[in-house]
């Protein structure tokens, strides 16, 4: 079997090229007499970039790129430059200084992970002077990071939020965790903030799933308390499987003005299993595959969570829904891309283009409405799942061919190949030197 699946793999793969370049699709916006030629993009070689990269350039947009590490993606041929930035705060701000000076006023500029949203956001009035900056100010994007912010907004616009204990001492956690029912729930560990050191290190993710056996959560706590500085929250498992997470991603323009808004559902492969119960939603191959759906309580949700914030700019509000009782719970709350940001363009819903145009005064131009089930998929991600996890792969391999003709976006982008064949030789060498299972981006 295991030569059967390698074997399908690298037919699916050429397939999935095939695929790409029919059905990817271009921006339906494109600017006329724009207010500035000049984009800067914060972050690179990740897939929640690809879609500003091509879209703002197909655009007639200088698109100019920086991040602390030189990734493949900086060759390329939608970049007019990269610069890389200092890994200190203080040089990141005068490198931007610096480039403002050079290339500015009025460069529309693109932050895309969090650590640079709040970079952005804490010095929005002085990055001005050179940028058109669409995030609100830190006094409200900090409390969107804030996940205890963001729960406490939510319950008072009675959405409803996992059981969730936050932790304050050492006497605190060991209570809460022996009187919490392992035997019927499980649990996930989450740092208090998006920005701070992850609780998981080999993901590098902000959650984690709590083991049910009491000593081992006692020892994940204390591992997550020495490295981040505070106990992690003890969040309660909403049950259900990864494709009862439903995502609305909204665009909401300088005026409040909610200029377009679509709702995703992650959908799920069966090869992924843990030593636990629980199976974290991101292992299941959810993070790689996605459809849109239409889903009004969540949007409407959704639309009331932002309102009461006072964002601007470009969030991600994700739900899950209760397997038995259907009740939407919140789960967190994103005011930056996401990885399935291309799966816009493909609906007639352009984020990139879009969101220049609401924060440029120019007319937003986005379809009134999309199809429910079309799919996104992260093909590097999806080929390493499932060649690392070679349980039941047959059965996933033809899964995903006999969906190929409701896709129609995908992470990499196969006409900008340059970057592609630099990641799959670094990749494979790595595999071959260290001989380790390659790791789907994450």
């Amino acid at each position: 079997m295991l030569g059967f699946t390698k074997n399908l793999t690298i037919s699916i793969s050429s397939a999935y090229a095939v695929a790409s370049s029919i059905f990817q699709q271009q921006p339906v916006f494109f600017m006329k007499s724009p207010a500035t030629k000049t984009v800067l993009i914060l972050g690179l070689g990740h897939p929640r970039q690809e879609p500003f990269l091509r879209s703002l350039h197909q655009g007639g947009m200088n698109v100019y790129a920086a991040h602390v590490d030189r990734k493949e993606k900086r060759r390329s041929r939608f970049l007019a430059g990269f610069f890389q930035l200092p890994n200190d705060e203080m040089g990141q701000l005068e490198a931007l200084e610096k480039f403002g000076l050079e290339h500015g006023p009025n460069i529309f500029l693109v932050a895309s992970n969090d650590e640079y949203i709040a970079l952005v956001s804490q010095n929005r009035e002085s990055l001005s002077r050179h940028f058109n900056i669409p995030l609100p100010g830190w006094d409200i994007v900090r409390r969107m990071m804030d996940r205890r912010e963001a729960s406490r907004i939510a319950g008072e616009l009675g959405i409803s939020i996992p059981k969730t204990w936050e932790i304050k001492s050492e006497a605190e956690m060991l209570r809460t965790i022996e009187e919490l029912d392992t035997e019927n729930f499980d649990h996930i560990l989450k740092t208090l903030s998006v920005l701070s050191e992850p609780a998981d290190e080999g993901g590098l993710r902000q959650t984690k799933p709590a083991p049910r056996d009491k000593q081992a959560m006692v020892a994940m706590c204390h591992d997550i308390q020495r490295r981040t500085g505070a106990f992690p929250l003890i969040q309660q498992v909403i049950p259900g499987q990864a494709d009862a997470a439903v995502g609305v991603t909204m665009l909401v323009g300088p005026d409040e003005k909610i200029e377009l808004s679509y709702c995703v559902q992650r959908l799920r492969l069966t090869t992924y299993q843990l030593a636990g119960a629980y199976v974290h939603p991101y292992v299941l191959g959810s993070v790689v595959w996605c459809q849109t759906v239409h889903d009004e309580e969540a949007v409407e949700k959704a639309r009331a969570l932002v309102a009461a914030f006072r964002y601007t700019g470009l969030a991600v509000i994700e739900f899950r829904r209760h397997l038995t009782t259907n009740e939407l719970f919140l789960m967190k709350v994103e005011p930056r891309p996401v990885r399935a940001t291309a799966l816009a363009t493909a609906i007639g819903m352009d984020i990139p283009t879009a969101m220049y145009a609401a924060f440029n005064e120019q007319p937003v131009e986005v379809a009134d409405d999309y199809s429910d089930g079309v799919q996104w998929l992260y093909i590097q991600g999806c080929l390493e799942s499932l060649f690392n996890n070679d349980v039941r792969n047959r059965r996933d391999l033809l899964r995903l061919l006999l969906r190929m003709p409701k896709m129609r976006a995908f992470a990499e982008d196969l006409k900008d190949p340059v970057p592609l064949i630099a990641g799959a030789a670094k990749l494979a060498f790595r595999r071959i030197r260290r001989k380790q299972p390659l790791t789907a981006h994450r």
